[in-house]
Formats: structure tokens, sequence, C-alpha cells
């Protein structure tokens, strides 16, 4: 028996019919198991990819937080967040403010 795979269109639509019906509904529209239903929103919504980056280090938090801020930004792929935060670490060094 071969394993059925749902596109991630399929997935992200089935999930926004949760707002209006119940997942056992929507299972048996789309012919899955409900419990597919909620693993699927599950998934999205613990996905790390979804979740917004910590606030940029400020002058009132420490080196530690700004490291952190940094692996994460590095760990999710966000480039510009990892830029913005040193040239913001380098220019309160300057300052004298860290």
């Amino acid at each position: 028996m071969t394993r059925k795979t749902y596109s991630p269109q399929f997935k992200a639509d089935a999930i926004k019919r949760l707002a209006k019906e119940s997942a056992a509904a929507i299972a048996a529209d789309l012919g899955v198991a409900h419990s597919m239903i909620h693993a699927w929103r599950k998934k999205q919504t613990s996905s790390k990819k979804n979740k917004p980056p910590p606030k940029p280090a400020t002058k009132s938090n420490s080196v530690r937080d700004a490291i952190g801020f940094l692996r994460h930004a590095r760990k999710i792929g966000r480039v510009e967040d990892t830029v913005y935060l040193l040239s913001m670490l380098a220019l309160a060094t300057l300052e004298g403010k860290l």
C-alpha cells in the first residue's frame, strides 16, 4: 500500500477551513483522517520558520541576548536581521553604550 502525500497548499487550505468547520467535517470531505488535520495545524503553528525572530538587542539588553538573537537569525536564514544587529552592536560599541 502506497502512502498518499498532500501538497502544502492542500494542507493550508484544510487548515484555513478549521475556522468555519470541524476537523471531522473537513476530513470527511477531503477523505483524510481528522487527526491528520490536527497534525497539519500543529506542525504549521509550531514551525520555526513561521515564528518571528526575537527583537534586536537594545542598549539595555546584554551582549549575551544579542548573541542569542544572532544565532537564531542565522539558524532560520534571516541574513538581513543578522546584518542589522551586527551593525547596531558595532554602533553601540563605538558610542560606548555597551
